[in-house]
C-alpha cells in the first residue's frame, strides 16, 4: 500500500512530528508500506527523530512561516498566494506518486485536499483538541475580530472535515466535542518507547516536561510546591523545557526562595533517562491534544497526577489507580495530593507498577494495528 503524509516539517522536536517519525518507520518496517512525508517548510532541514531510509521525502517549498514576518496586508496576500502554489503543487506530486491513502496533519490544506481527484483516498488526522484555538485566546488580549475569525475558520473547517474519507482524533473525549460525524474515528498516539527497566521511586525528584508557555500552567507551580515544600525540603521539581515565559518563571520561583527546590533544565533527547531517574510526574496544563510525555512516564513506572484539562488526561489516567486526576486549577489539592505520594512509598510503587502496566494499551504493536485497519477500510471503499 501506499501511504502519503502531509506536514509542515519534520525538524522540529514536538510531539506530532515525534509520532509521525514513529508511525512511518513502523509502517515501512513492520507493514511493508510504502511511505512518503511531504512537508511544504522543510527547506533541506534535518529530521529531528531518526526516519528509516525506506521512507521517501518530498519538499514543496511553500515556506509559510515567512509571512508571519509581513505586515498584516501583505501577510494576507502571501498567505493565500501561498496557499495556491501549495495546491498546485502539491495537485501535481499527488498525481504523480498515485498512493492510496493521503494523510494530512495540516489544516491549511482539508478546504481543497478532497477535491483533489488523483484516486486516493483522504484522511484528516487532528492532533489538538477542537476547542484548542478557543483555548488559546484565553488570558490573551486578543480582539473580537481575531475571535470572530476563529470560530469562522471553525465552522468552515468542519464542512471539509465532512467531505474527507476519514477524519482522526486522539481521544474518546475529544471525539464527544465534534458530535456524530459518520467518518469520525478515535486513534491515540502510540508511546515511542517502553523501557525494559522501571523507575525504582526511590530518588525525591517529581519531573515535568513541557514548553514553558501558557498552556502547560507553570505559572500555578510556585503556589503548588510551596506547600510541599514546607513538609518535604528534601524533594525537588525539575522541569525539562525551554519557552517564552521562561524568564517570567524564573523570577517568579525565584521571588518564592524556591530557585534550589525548582530547578529549570533545558529540553533533552533523553528524556527516558530523566523519567527513569524520577519518582512522580506532575502535568499543570490548561489543555492538551495528547500528551505524550504523559504515556511516556506511565511507561516508565511513574505515578502521575495531572490536571483534567481537555483532552487527553482522562483517557490516559484511570483516576486513584495509577495516578491522580485533579480538577483544574485546584492547586491545593494538587499539593495535597503530591504529599499523599510522597509520603507513602507503598503507593507511590503499586501506582507506578499499575502505570506501566496500563499503559500497555498504548504500545506501538496495538495502536499501529488500528492504523493499519483504517487503511485497509479505506482502500475496500475505493
Amino acid at each position: 500500500m501506499r501511504i502519503i503524509y502531509i506536514v509542515h516539517g519534520t525538524y522540529n522536536s514536538a510531539g506530532m512530528e515525534r509520532i509521525l517519525s514513529i508511525k512511518a518507520n513502523y509502517l515501512v518496517e513492520k507493514f511493508g508500506h510504502e511511505v512518503t512525508i511531504i512537508t511544504t517548510d522543510q527547506r533541506k532541514r534535518e529530521s529531528y527523530y531518526k526516519m528509516s531510509d525506506k521512507v521517501i521525502s518530498y519538499d514543496l517549498s511553500i515556506n509559510f512561516d515567512f509571512y508571519y514576518e509581513y505586515p498584516m496586508l501583505k501577510r494576507i496576500f502571501s498567505f493565500y498566494y501561498k496557499q495556491m502554489k501549495c495546491r498546485y503543487r502539491l495537485t501535481n506530486l499527488l498525481f504523480e506518486l498515485e498512493a492510496d491513502v493521503v494523510v494530512s496533519l495540516m489544516s491549511r490544506n482539508i478546504s481543497y485536499l478532497h477535491k483533489i481527484k488523483d484516486g486516493s483516498r483522504k484522511v484528516f488526522e487532528l492532533h489538538f483538541s477542537r476547542n484548542a484555538r478557543e483555548q488559546m485566546l484565553e488570558g490573551t488580549n486578543a480582539g473580537l475580530f481575531k475571535k470572530i475569525a476563529y470560530r469562522f475558520r471553525a465552522l468552515t473547517e468542519l464542512k471539509h472535515i465532512k467531505k474527507m474519507d476519514s477524519f482522526v482524533v486522539l481521544t474518546n473525549e475529544d471525539s464527544l466535542l465534534w458530535g456524530h460525524l459518520p467518518n469520525l474515528s478515535v486513534i491515540p498516539n502510540a508511546t515511542s518507547f517502553f523501557p525494559d527497566a522501571q523507575a525504582k521511586l526511590v530518588n525525591k525528584i517529581v519531573v515535568s516536561v513541557g514548553r514553558i508557555e501558557p498552556q502547560k500552567g507553570y505559572d500555578q507551580l510556585v503556589d503548588i510546591w510551596k506547600p510541599v515544600d514546607e513538609k518535604h525540603p528534601d524533594w525537588k521539581l525539575i522541569i525539562f523545557g525551554d519557552g517564552k515565559d521562561l524568564e517570567a518563571l524564573k523570577a517568579q520561583i525565584s521571588q518564592a526562595d524556591l530557585q534550589e527546590k525548582i530547578l529549570l533544565k533545558p529540553p533533552t533527547s533523553s528524556i527516558d533517562v530523566e523519567l527513569l531517574n524520577s519518582s512522580i510526574y506532575l502535568m499543570t496544563s490548561r489543555y492538551e491534544g495528547f500528551p505524550m510525555v504523559l504515556i511516556e512516564a506511565m511507561a516508565c513506572g511513574l505515578p502521575v497526577i495531572s490536571f483534567r484539562c481537555p483532552c487527553g488526561p482522562s483517557d490516559i489516567i484511570n483516576d486513584k489507580n495509577d495516578g491522580f486526576i485533579i480538577d483544574i486549577g485546584d492547586k491545593v489539592s494538587m499539593a495535597m495530593h503530591l504529599n499523599k505520594l510522597i509520603e507513602n512509598d507503598d503507593l507511590r510503587k503499586n501506582m507506578g507498577h499499575k502505570a506501566r502496566e496500563n499503559i500497555k494499551r498504548f504500545s506501538q504493536d496495538q495502536v499501529m494495528d488500528i492504523w493499519n485497519s483504517l487503511f485497509n477500510q479505506l482502500m475496500l471503499k475505493k
